[in-house]
């Protein structure tokens, strides 16, 4: 029989929204909706709604990680909620407009797209 420890490492607790004064049963509805938020972060299109979305989440969840009070948490459930709706629809609606990827995504600069941007180069070239 193979027995795991569990982890203790910092890197990977710090990532877990704290969840002092609830039952372990709140907890573990706030972690759920807090990784969910985060996958469906992911699902942006665009790098700049990706990355926004993804901080706005964990701040949130830091902003109230002391909150003991039962009533104000599950206000805070959901509103979480909805806020996992929203993004759900706004993830839809961002992969119909795809544009092409930024440079800290691993896209091409213009120069590597063969476009060098100045207008006297483009006049040129329908010379």
């Amino acid at each position: 029989m193979v027995h795991h420890r569990a982890s203790t490492s910092p890197k990977l607790s710090a990532h877990r929204p704290p969840h002092s004064g609830m039952s372990s049963t709140s907890a573990v509805e706030v972690r759920s909706l807090y990784r969910s938020l985060l996958r469906t972060s992911r699902q942006f299109a665009a790098y700049n709604f990706r990355e926004y979305a993804k901080r706005r989440t964990r701040d949130a969840f830091r902003e109230h990680s002391t909150e003991t009070d039962s009533r104000r948490i599950q206000e805070l459930m959901q509103k979480g909620l909805k806020e996992l709706h929203m993004l759900k629809r706004q993830t839809v609606v961002s992969q119909f407009f795809q544009l092409d990827r930024l440079v800290v995504e691993g896209g091409k600069t213009g120069k590597q797209t063969g476009n060098s941007g100045d207008i006297l180069g483009l006049m040129r070239a329908y010379k």
